[in-house]
């Protein structure tokens, strides 16, 4: 459970800090700065934030400002209407916007995050976020000797696994007894979970929320090594 939590703390914290990045760009009084000003704002904060794949910046009417890209060439000016976009629609509906997790690429996980600017006539600031972070912060979580830990999002689709695989397949755990309970909002068992795992074998396991995004990281461990010392 500790594990669980932990991992948890440290994807919501990776996400929060992106998030607070991207307001500070937000931020900036769009009436005391030109489109050049903001494109040289963007490529700082791409410097600063390597998690940071791509920002756009687009008026109060969602009209594309600036686009500042490692993955396409930059666009300053263009005026593309993306009113109708979700990511512009859930920054002016909430807080923030945080999208599907999607692939680019087949190979690597990405994440919209989008948030509203201040004043009368506030920008929207959208950002391509990287996620391989999380996948390597599962990878390197240590269950016991042979036990795992992996996140499935808030639709119960695997989005980070130690094995990449099952993750770049997309696999759908939403139908798992265990994974349903848990996006109802059902706790865990206080002793954990005694369930088969992706390859049939039987292990103890249990989870932790991830608030701000809906996500939840499971952490399993083989019920041979976790009853060894009952044995």
């Amino acid at each position: 459970r500790e594990q669980a939590a932990s991992a948890a703390i440290q994807i919501g914290q990776f996400i929060g800090q992106i998030e607070n990045q991207i307001r500070w760009l937000s931020r900036l009084p769009a009436e005391l700065s030109t489109n050049e000003d903001d494109r040289l704002n963007a490529i700082r904060l791409l410097r600063l934030s390597p998690a940071i794949a791509e920002i756009t910046e687009l008026d109060a009417q969602g009209r594309e400002q600036v686009r500042v890209s490692r993955r396409v060439a930059d666009r300053v000016g263009s005026n593309v209407d993306q009113s109708s976009f979700a990511a512009f629609r859930g920054a002016n509906e909430s807080r923030a916007y945080y999208g599907p997790v999607y692939f680019f690429g087949d190979t690597e996980p990405f994440m919209t995050i989008a948030v509203r600017g201040a004043g009368s006539t506030p920008n929207v600031v959208v950002a391509e976020v990287n996620l391989r972070f999380i996948w390597d912060l599962v990878a390197g979580i240590r269950v016991g000797n042979t036990g795992k830990a992996y996140v499935v999002d808030r639709m119960g689709v695997l989005i980070a696994h130690p094995d990449l695989w099952p993750a770049l397949q997309r696999t759908d755990l939403s139908g798992h007894a265990d994974v349903r309970a848990a996006l109802d909002g059902v706790g865990p068992p206080s002793g954990g979970l005694v369930k088969g795992d992706l390859s049939g074998q039987r292990v103890l396991s249990t989870y932790a929320t991830v608030p701000s995004l809906g996500w939840l990281v499971f952490v399993e461990l083989p019920l041979s090594e976790a009853y060894a010392p009952i044995y």
